[in-house]
């Protein structure tokens, strides 16, 4: 079942944030909430290959088929366990890019293919 989006239970969706730092945070999908909203929670991927540099991590992750634990803490779901609804909107014409705001400095887009790379980098 999808939602008007595209969107299933299990996708993935994408966030990179940060100022000093750079974070990429995983959101799943646990349920669709009427057309347009999505209950999410913090997972971590499978990583399949990870490079690390000074001060920085180049990761390549794994897309799972089937829904994941919750990560231990998350900066943005107060209830990870329970996972947030996000609603979900589209800001590109002519293809679809669902995404959803996680705050006023982050919003994260949806996944799509096997795998998904994520760079993270921190100061000292």
């Amino acid at each position: 079942m999808e939602n008007k989006y595209g969107v299933k239970v299990g996708d993935i969706f994408k966030a990179s944030w940060g100022y000093d730092d750079t974070n990429t945070d995983f959101f799943q999908v646990i349920a669709l909430v009427g057309e347009q909203s999505v209950r999410v929670r913090e997972v971590c991927l499978p990583i399949v290959t990870e490079v690390q540099g000074f001060l920085s991590s180049n990761k390549t992750c794994r897309i799972v088929n089937e829904i994941l634990p919750p990560k231990a803490f998350s900066v943005f779901i107060k209830d990870n366990e329970k996972g947030a609804v996000k609603r979900l909107k589209n800001y590109r014409t002519g293809e679809p890019l669902p995404q959803f705001k996680l705050s006023s400095f982050a919003d994260a887009w949806l996944v799509r293919g096997d795998t998904v790379d994520a760079y993270d980098s921190w100061a000292r």
